[in-house]
């Protein structure tokens, strides 16, 4: 899950990374997330657990109180899957897909998922 989110001072960050919005599958450090994250992760994006999505949703808009950093205020996000097709047998990676977005609040007008929405299907 990659969260791409302005701040109201019209920063581009990600709340699960503290760092700017990375929609590559690929990334060679990752994204830091835990175990935790990672299952929370991929179960939210399933239909059935979308109901779920209304608490991803208010943890998200709490992110400056988190941080205590009043600039840090979400004024609107998306919330993507990410994913690739695994790579075939003797290579290192795989092919990406196209970012499904699983929930949005506000409007992102300059999304940093646009260039990764033009990949193969999923």
């Amino acid at each position: 899950v990659v969260v791409d989110a302005r701040t109201v001072d019209g920063r581009k960050i990600d709340p699960l990374t503290g760092k700017e919005p990375d929609f590559n599958p690929d990334t060679p450090t990752g994204w830091g997330h835990n175990q935790f994250w990672c299952d929370y992760e991929n179960k939210i994006r399933f239909g059935g657990n979308a109901h779920h999505r209304k608490n991803l949703e208010d943890y998200l808009m709490k992110y400056s109180e988190r941080t205590g950093n009043p600039k840090d205020k979400i004024v609107a996000f998306d919330v993507w899957w990410i994913e690739d097709k695994s790579p075939p047998p003797g290579q290192k990676h795989g092919i990406p897909r196209r970012p499904q977005k699983l929930i949005s609040h506000g409007v992102v007008k300059d999304s940093l998922a646009t260039p990764w929405l033009k990949q193969g299907g999923p």
